[in-house]
């Protein structure tokens, strides 16, 4: 006997586990979904065994359907069991439904027809009533439904021990599998054994390499230890010579700080006599090429005679343009007059002549002065336009230029009055220090003419008078410089 499964969704049945029962003549499928085995019942034998059934005790719906599905399995079930839910009026449901005693089945004297069971090669277990004869008493009857329950009870258990047996020999095939894993485990922790005693030789080797050199770490430790020792020493001998050496070190920077001011004092000196030697020279120099037809006095009245030349070139072109409008105007005016004139004289000619004729004409009259007309507005129009824009632009043009000249002019005014400045203060500070060097010279003579406490005060007098020059040359390199800046 042999098991196939089956499932839901190739047989198109829902929730079910069907498997197919291969027994020595016939298949049979079942549902083995619940606990109990429920074979399954093809359409040309579902009314014959739901009747069997139903026939037993004309029970009702509830109580078929359950009898049904404890027993078998097909789809849509209630709708077989719909018809018969209306047949309490029959006379077989009166005659099932009457109570019979006992006694009346105990006797089996009698005889009966042979009930058998058929099973059918489309995979149905299905009951059949093959009594020829109708029944004498209700005994046949009793017997039929005694039958009936143990030929429906008969495959139930068949199958449940088919299954179980199934059920055996698949836990005897996981047995020998689970054997089969047992034998390779072994053979695997066989093999591990061996593996790890490979480690633990190799373990053994590193270490005895280990302890070997542990023990030279040792050694080498003991001699770096004593060339610490000695290297300590020499550092220490060292760091002696260094603190010597700065103690040197920082006695040459005092006297470095010390000498620092006095070089610092004669270098300003030295850079104060330069700057002023430069000044002088470039405000001689710059004296000499304003004075020049190259400077730039020369060159800002050069460049504020040719703007001027510029604007009254402007303006000539200014009135040409003006002159030009009012020429255009009148020809303007003239063409209207003639346009006037030539209409009024269309009309005259009209009247004298003909409708049709007339109407040609001043069609074409018509459209002639149209276009004259449009072409003369619009020459007008854009000559008007090209010549507002041009008169428009020199006008800009000629603000733009005056701006720029008032500006011009005024930066003029201002250098002017700044050089001006310049050089009544160089002529002052030339006052001052010619009269400080001539007293200087009469101190100087009163010196050599007096003793020597006289002399005395004559030195003091002298280097107040020294360091007064030595200040008013400070101030004229800054009044220099100032005016270089200005300019």
């Amino acid at each position: 006997m042999q098991t196939t499964s089956c499932s839901s969704s190739e047989t198109g049945i829902s929730s079910l586990q069907l498997r197919k029962l291969q027994l020595p003549n016939f298949n049979i499928y079942c549902d083995v979904s619940s606990s109990r085995i429920r074979p399954y019942i093809p359409s040309p034998m579902r009314r014959i065994t739901f009747d069997v059934l139903h026939g037993m005790a004309h029970s009702g719906k509830r109580a078929t359907v359950k009898l049904v599905t404890e027993r078998f399995v097909w789809p849509s079930l209630m709708a077989v069991t719909s018809p018969h839910g209306r047949c309490k009026k029959t006379p077989e449901f009166q005659r099932r439904k009457r109570s019979y005693r006992l006694h009346h089945i105990v006797d089996d004297t009698d005889k009966f027809d042979l009930v058998t069971l058929h099973l059918e090669e489309d995979v149905v277990l299905a009951v059949e009533d093959l009594v020829t004869r109708p029944p004498a008493d209700n005994k046949n009857a009793a017997i039929k439904t005694s039958l009936l329950q143990k030929f429906v009870e008969l495959p139930e258990s068949k199958l449940r021990r088919l299954l179980q047996g199934k059920e055996l020999s698949i836990i005897r095939q996981k047995s020998l599998k689970s054997d089969q894993e047992l034998e390779i485990s072994y053979r695997k922790a066989k093999e591990l054994e061996i593996f790890i005693k490979k480690f633990t030789s190799k373990l053994e080797l590193l270490n005895d390499k280990i302890y070997k050199k542990r023990i030279y770490h040792d050694v080498e430790e003991s001699e770096f230890d004593h060339e610490q020792s000695e290297q300590t020493q020499k550092l220490k001998i060292t760091e002696l010579k260094i603190l010597k050496l700065e103690g040197k070190i920082i006695e040459l920077q005092n006297e470095i700080e010390f000498y620092k001011d006095f070089v610092i004092d004669n270098h300003r000196e030295t850079l104060s006599w330069e700057t002023k030697y430069k000044m002088l020279e470039e405000t001689i120099k710059w004296a000499k090429k304003e004075r020049s037809v190259k400077g730039e006095i020369g060159l800002m009245k050069t460049e504020i005679h040719r703007m001027n030349i510029r604007y009254s070139q402007l303006k000539r072109a200014q009135e040409s343009l003006v002159l030009d409008l009012e020429h255009c105007v009148m020809h303007r005016e003239q063409i209207f007059v003639n346009a006037s004139v030539k209409e009024h004289l269309q009309t005259k000619f009209k009247q004298r002549k003909n409708a049709s004729q007339i109407q040609v004409r001043l069609d074409e009259v018509h459209n002639r002065t149209e276009l004259i007309s449009n072409e003369i507005t619009f020459l007008s129009e854009k000559q008007l336009i090209d010549d507002v824009n041009k008169i428009e632009r020199m006008i800009y043009m000629l603000r733009r230029i005056q701006t720029d000249l008032n500006d011009i002019i005024k930066e003029d005014a201002n250098i002017q009055d700044r050089i001006e400045e310049g050089v009544l203060a160089k002529h002052a500070n030339l006052e001052q220090i010619i009269r400080k060097q001539m007293r200087a010279k009469a101190y100087k003579k009163l010196n050599s003419l007096k003793s020597q406490q006289v002399i005395l005060r004559s030195e003091l007098t002298v280097q107040q008078i020294s360091q007064k020059q030595s200040e008013l040359n400070y101030n004229l390199t800054e009044i220099s410089k100032a005016l270089l800046f200005l300019c």
